[in-house]
């Protein structure tokens, strides 16, 4: 089950979206132009496929697999966009939009320099794998918060053993709690 925008075509829906049912895997895939309007909520049963241009608006994007942009450019939701999946980027343009990425899956990839706004991850005893010799901007908050001690705790790391990952803060960080950060 996939909804595709072809390139030269656009979409802009005028409600909440949902792509798939729970429980099924689908796709959205942004070839061409899909515009957010408002505060309506768009939700993926699966992965978030970019090339093309995605504008998000005032509404949660909810993407319950994987989210990937190989060009294009993708501007974020003013809110929140949560993802269940891997985090991948390898071209186009990521705009934060001022809005807050939520990683609320189970261990979780992220690839790609991108400049996050505010980003969260609070899922207990997850790793959270950033690429390695790739640099991560965090303009707002890096909020990670593990419970407890053991594997209740949330590790942070590269995802190449004995290789770094490179963040910037553009502020001053207190919302690390219960984490392993390597």
């Amino acid at each position: 089950k996939e909804l595709l925008v072809l390139n030269g075509h656009s979409f802009s829906p005028g409600g909440n979206v949902n792509v798939g049912t729970s429980g099924n895997t689908s796709t959205l895939a942004i070839q061409g132009t899909f515009t957010a309007v408002g505060a309506n909520t768009l939700t993926v049963n699966g992965a978030l496929a970019v090339s093309g241009t995605f504008t998000g608006a005032g509404g949660i994007v909810d993407v319950n697999g994987a989210f990937s942009q190989t060009a294009g450019s993708f501007t974020a939701p003013s809110v929140n966009l949560n993802i269940a999946g891997n985090l991948s980027r390898s071209g186009g343009s990521f705009t934060h939009n001022g809005g807050t990425i939520v990683l609320d899956g189970s261990n979780q990839t992220i690839s790609g320099s991108t400049t996050f706004n505010n980003f969260i991850s609070t899922t207990a005893g997850k790793t959270l794998q950033f690429q390695n010799g790739t640099l991560f901007t965090f303009a707002g908050t890096f909020t990670i918060t593990g419970t407890g001690s053991g594997s209740n705790r949330v590790t942070v790391q590269s995802n190449s053993a004995g290789n770094q990952w490179t963040a910037q803060f553009n502020s001053a960080q207190s919302a690390v709690t219960y984490a392993d950060i390597k």
